[in-house]
Formats: C-alpha cells, sequence, structure tokens
C-alpha cells in the first residue's frame, strides 16, 4: 500500500508486509515506541498471565504489595525485572506494550479471502482491504465492507483511492491489545534497524 494512502487512511507509522498473525498473513502499520524498545533490549513479553496482571495495575506508580490480590502477584511471579520491580514492600509495573497498531490490511487475488484475512482484528484497529480495480458499485464486496467496517481501496498500480474509509472500531480490553501488540513485534523486530529505530514507510503524525 502506497504511503498517500496510508496518510489518507491516517495510519502513521511502520509498514511491515505479510506479517502472521493468529493464523493469516496480513500488512500492518504500527507506531514503534522507540523509548520502550530501547529500555526492554528487544524482549519479548508472550506470558497473557503477566500482561493481566500489567493491565492491572498502574504505570509506575508504586502500589503496596499487601494490597494486590495474591492471584495478581502470583502472575507477576518469574516477570522480568525490566517490568515490574519491587521496592520496600510496593510493586511497581514499568511494562508498556512495545507499539501501537495504527491499521491492518489485506490484499488478495479474492477480495473475500482479504475480508477473511482482517476480519477478526475488528477490535485490534481499522482495518482495510486492497483490490486492483474499482469493483461495480452493486458488487458483494461494497455491502461487505460497508457493514463490516472495513475500508476499502483500490491500487492498480498507476494510482490508488480510498473508495470509503474503515469505520472506528470497538477496542477490546488492554490486556488481549498488548498480547497481540507483542506477538506483532516478536515478528517484526528482525526488521528493525540495529540502533532499535523503525524503518519508517511514511512520516510520524505531528
Amino acid at each position: 500500500m502506497r504511503a498517500n494512502v496510508l496518510a489518507g487512511l491516517l495510519w502513521w507509522g511502520t509498514l511491515h508486509t505479510n506479517v502472521d498473525l493468529q493464523g493469516r498473513s496480513v500488512d500492518v502499520v504500527v507506531d514503534l515506541d522507540v523509548e520502550e524498545l530501547d529500555r526492554r533490549g528487544g524482549a519479548v513479553c508472550p506470558d497473557r498471565d503477566a500482561l493481566w496482571a500489567f493491565s492491572l495495575l498502574p504505570e509506575e506508580l508504586p502500589v503496596p504489595a499487601s494490597a494486590v490480590d495474591p492471584c495478581i502477584r502470583a502472575a507477576l511471579g518469574g516477570v522480568s525485572a525490566c517490568w515490574i520491580s519491587y521496592p520496600s514492600g510496593f510493586i511497581v509495573r514499568h511494562y508498556r506494550p512495545p507499539l501501537r497498531i495504527a491499521g491492518i490490511t489485506a490484499a488478495r487475488k479474492r477480495w473475500q479471502d482479504s475480508v477473511h484475512a482482517v476480519g477478526i482484528f475488528a477490535a485490534d484497529a481499522p482495518r482495510a482491504i486492497v483490490v486492483s480495480e474499482v469493483p461495480q458499485s452493486r458488487s458483494g464486496i461494497w455491502q461487505a465492507t460497508r457493514e463490516l467496517g472495513i475500508g476499502l481501496v483500490v491500487d492498480d498500480g498507476q494510482r490508488t483511492e480510498i473508495l470509503h474509509p474503515p469505520d472506528r472500531h470497538l477496542v477490546r480490553p488492554g490486556f488481549e491489545l498488548w498480547s497481540l501488540a507483542e506477538e506483532i513485534y516478536s515478528v517484526i523486530s528482525t526488521t528493525l534497524t540495529t540502533t532499535g529505530e523503525p524503518r519508517r514507510a511514511v512520516r510520524q503524525a505531528l
């Protein structure tokens, strides 16, 4: 997808293509938290229990350990010190997600396959599919994408056009979204520069 289309969709960040997520290959645009990536030294947190526990604690604010539910404390057992610390009887969460998901898209030969690929991410980020020619106004693709809130983009190799943008999406609970962010980061981390700076496809929003 061209940079001007990403900007038109207001998807600011880094474009990563052919990312395997939950059994589907999609393109994702993410806004990397470079400071957080530097702090964690490239580590990934795949532990859903730990992410759940993190979501119940404030970031960088000490909480008395005695006031934290034992289930939460158990979920934090063995978590890296870069994400949690225990100063003088308190618990402090340092964790924050490594990136923000700006958008998810797919471009298959059959538009139905593209809809299927991005469909499960309705609660995670805006979604769009890319087709190679303008579909007929009464074709099923118009109805399907509008009903599902999926954006529709035409890219024929010569020009690109946003036929309709994606709807605003419902956001799932924090730790579920964080889990997907960690999954994405685990896949794309090898594509980042050695200094940790992302290879940006489009400029950052001011």
